[in-house]
């Protein structure tokens, strides 16, 4: 059973375009989530030169992953 309303490959997806505004947590995980739901065409928008959102231009040693 799917958890979707749109069904993959459905004309409902057919021509959809996606831009997500981000590439932290959450506009990765939105496109992740959009690519199981079939839909295909998803372009992230970024301002810093890499992923990773506020992580990415956070200094602060005890808050940084790596």
């Amino acid at each position: 059973m799917s958890t979707s309303p749109i069904a993959q490959g459905s004309s409902a997806t057919n021509g959809l375009e996606v831009v997500i505004v981000g590439a932290g947590f959450g506009g990765v995980a939105a496109a992740i989530e959009l690519k199981r739901h079939g839909i295909d065409a998803i372009r992230i928008l970024e301002r810093a030169p890499d992923l990773g959102g506020i992580w990415f231009y956070n200094t602060t040693s005890c808050f940084r992953c790596a």
